[in-house]
């Protein structure tokens, strides 16, 4: 097992941010054969978002949880350019020889004007989750016997 941080810098006005990502997996499923029978996976995976700001751009402390549509009436400075420092697979070993990756891509960062609870500005992040498996022969053999049908 092998997890991660895929981590970008935010040029969020005159300071830099750096924002950290990671995708957790809870579970690993096999969602379809594709048509060389190979198994398509698909996973429940939690994401996780962490920041370090300059101390220019902190804000009042709030405990608040905020759902998705609070974060997004919030946005006050959208699609903020930013660059790659570096995305990392996470990588785990879920049955036998069967491994599956997971890899979040950031693609676009938004500043709200919330806070969290150690007064650093909430930003709302789009992103697209990578989820790529490797299937010994044997394996392959075995799951795609439960999705053919006699």
């Amino acid at each position: 097992m092998h997890e991660g941080w895929s981590i970008y810098k935010i040029k969020d006005g005159s300071s830099e941010v750096e924002l950290k990502v990671k995708l957790v997996l809870l579970k690993a499923f096999v969602e379809r054969v594709d048509d060389l029978g190979n198994p398509r996976y698909g996973a429940a995976i939690n994401l996780i978002i962490t920041v370090k700001v300059p101390p220019e751009l902190k804000g009042p402390r709030s405990n608040q949880r905020y759902s998705v549509q609070e974060i997004e009436k919030s946005i006050v400075a959208e699609d903020i350019p930013f660059e790659t420092v570096r995305e990392e697979w996470n990588d785990y070993r879920v049955e036998g020889d069967i491994s599956v990756s997971v890899k979040a891509i950031v693609t676009v960062v938004s500043r709200t004007s919330l806070y969290d609870a150690n007064g650093d500005p909430i930003y709302h992040v789009q992103h697209q989750e990578i989820v790529k498996g490797k299937t010994p022969d044997e394996a392959r053999a075995r799951i795609r016997s439960l999705f053919t049908r006699p």
